[in-house]
């Protein structure tokens, strides 16, 4: 395609090429990929002969190694994790092989996303940091919230109703789980030893290692009443 172009480019323009994908190398703050992973590319396969490489995807702005690709990055917050300034890049090309010149125009965010409190409370600290916010103050609010095992039943009501009447907005919680000291050993398995545990042991072994404790007595009975229910329509 570049090769094309260069035929066809008589006026010696500034030659723009847009992707949509991530480049390695490219710094990925505050990007929120956890689901699938990411894919890279190695920019040489974007090919020579453009002047400037207009980069989307990642969020966070920046100007890869060679200075002619750059990631604008999102005008505004797509995540909470996006803690960093943002903005817009201005882009100036005096002529096919100069140097793109950029400019970055910071844009002013009236709704802000914001961690409340920096660092994990307890639910109860975090809902009194959620009241105090202004009634005039406008954000959007995730609370850092520290819990040892799930989270406090109407936990989300409590937060929405706290900001019944305030400009805020709640948005989600961030849950920080505590890490209990335990004198348990670990347990290891390997496939063959795994096959002779039932579905409830597994499932005890699993809940033992992520929440230091022991699985209560109900949530067994219905995940042993669960397979039941499974094997049953498998033998149907």
């Amino acid at each position: 395609m570049l090769n094309r172009v260069k035929e066809r480019n008589q006026g010696n323009l500034p030659v723009v090429l847009m992707a949509h994908l991530a480049l390695t190398g490219s710094d990925i703050t505050g990007q929120d990929d956890g689901r699938g992973g990411m894919e890279y590319t190695d920019i040489r396969l974007m090919g020579e002969g453009y002047d400037y490489l207009a980069l989307g995807h990642i969020h966070f702005p920046q100007t890869l190694p060679g200075g002619r690709a750059r990631y604008c990055g999102s005008p505004l917050p797509v995540s909470f994790d996006e803690s960093y300034g943002h903005s817009v890049s201005l882009i100036e090309l005096a002529a096919h092989g100069a140097m793109p010149e950029v400019r970055t125009l910071p844009v002013r965010n009236v709704w802000p996303l914001k961690v409340l409190p920096s660092r994990a409370v307890s639910l109860e600290e975090a809902l009194e940091v959620l009241q105090a916010i202004p009634d005039e103050e406008k954000m959007y609010v995730q609370l850092h919230v520290r819990i040892q095992d799930v989270p406090p039943a109407y936990c989300m009501e409590r937060a929405y109703e706290l900001t019944r009447g305030k400009q805020c907005r709640f948005c989600r919680y961030k849950w920080e789980r505590e890490v209990v000291e335990t004198q348990k050993e670990i347990t290891e398995l390997d496939v063959d030893r795994l096959q002779t545990f039932s579905p409830s042991q597994v499932a005890a072994i699993y809940y033992q290692d992520k929440f230091q404790r022991d699985i209560a007595p109900e949530m067994l009975d219905m995940l042993e009443e669960a397979v039941k229910r499974v094997r049953s329509q498998e033998e149907e």
